[in-house]
């Protein structure tokens, strides 16, 4: 099965020219800590990077960038680990793990986002499996 099915298909997305303020902005509006970079928002959603709201309260702490000036392509976190939509749970996992990351997009065959998955929503997914599985012992025990 499909990762896409556990993940999140409504992907939060800045692109790399887009002001810090603007990708803020975006963040806020859509509730997110975490942001897709691509090259153009409007026209070619490849990934790029990702940008997180520690990314910028640390750039903004540390090295003084006003985020009305500086773009994100200054500050966006460029190593950027993509999953295939052909990857299963098990393979989504692994690679979070290999990697590192809390969180990933996924592209499809041309690359373009399609979806996000996080360490989040695999531990809802799990929790949830986990508590079909003890009401099924419960009732074979009681």
């Amino acid at each position: 099965m499909s990762i896409c099915k556990f993940a999140t298909t409504q992907v939060s997305c800045v692109s790399e020219d887009a002001s810090l303020f603007e990708a803020t902005e975006c963040m806020k509006k859509d509730k997110v800590g975490a942001i897709v970079v691509v090259k153009n928002k409007e026209s070619d959603l490849t990934p790029v990077g990702m940008l997180t709201d520690r990314d910028i309260v640390t750039h903004l702490l540390a090295d003084g960038i006003d985020p009305k000036s500086a773009s994100v392509k200054d500050i966006v976190t460029k190593d950027l680990m993509t999953i295939k939509e052909s990857f299963n749970l098990q393979e989504a996992t692994k690679a979070l793990k290999d990697k590192g990351v809390r969180r990933a997009p996924i592209v499809n065959e041309q690359n373009k986002v399609v979806g996000i998955v996080s360490l989040d929503d695999l531990f809802v997914l799990m929790a949830d499996e986990l508590y079909c599985l003890a009401e099924v012992v419960k009732k074979q025990k009681g």
